[in-house]
């Protein structure tokens, strides 16, 4: 839009819940954030996207291999019983142990934000 503008100010996590999304839509009409970054796996990114399209928001995705529950079923390196992944701390030490499928992460890498968009 501007020209001039050389710094982009990205909010993330798009699509977290409503009161997010209502946030990053105001910030944006405000002018004081340029884009955001779609938290695809999360409970309100269909909202989150219907939003970007209505009011023209930049939108990239955000990479989640920690938070919430995969697309996919249940994939036993990355989630805990409950279906829900290990959460950054668990994540990490669970990568810091070898205990990551890396082919698993592959995968919901895409089913959590390529493929869903």
């Amino acid at each position: 839009k501007d020209a001039n503008r050389f710094l982009v100010i990205n909010a993330d996590d798009f699509g977290y819940c409503e009161q997010r999304n209502r946030g990053i839509v105001e910030s944006v009409q405000s002018g004081v954030v340029s884009s955001t970054s779609l938290l695809v796996n999360a409970d309100k990114a269909l909202e989150a996207v219907k939003l970007a399209r209505e009011y023209s928001i930049p939108l990239g995705l955000h990479l989640n291999l920690t938070e919430g529950r995969t697309m996919k079923s249940r994939l036993s390196s990355l989630t805990l019983e409950n279906g829900f992944m290990r959460g950054k701390f668990g994540f990490r030490k669970a990568l810091e142990n070898g205990e990551i499928d890396l082919n698993e992460a592959r995968t919901v890498f895409m089913t959590n934000s390529v493929e869903r968009i």
